[in-house]
């Protein structure tokens, strides 16, 4: 998943984050968003589903991440596993 700017999407003023999956581009208005984080160690948990990727700790709190592309119905796309197992290989 590929981060993008935060930019005004109409004469309004309505503030979007916005990010890609495949082709097509996604928004997410800025008040529903706390963080935006850099990549960050991500742990496998056994039995969680095909729709978590695993849970991160993010400053004592334990966070679940989910895989965007299977909540929304869409095939993963092999980038996207092909970063994630060179940042496993760096460790």
């Amino acid at each position: 998943m590929k981060h993008e700017r935060v930019f005004d999407r109409s004469r309004a003023g309505t503030q979007l984050i916005t990010f890609r999956l495949g082709a097509e581009y996604y928004g997410i208005h800025v008040s529903k968003v706390r963080e935006i984080l850099r990549p960050i160690d991500l742990f496998p948990v056994p039995g969680m589903g095909e729709r978590v990727e695993g849970v991160i700790n993010l400053r004592g709190e334990i966070i679940p991440v989910f895989k965007i592309c299977s909540l929304l119905g869409l095939r993963s796309e092999a980038g996207a596993d092909a970063t994630r197992k060179r940042s496993e290989e760096r460790r």
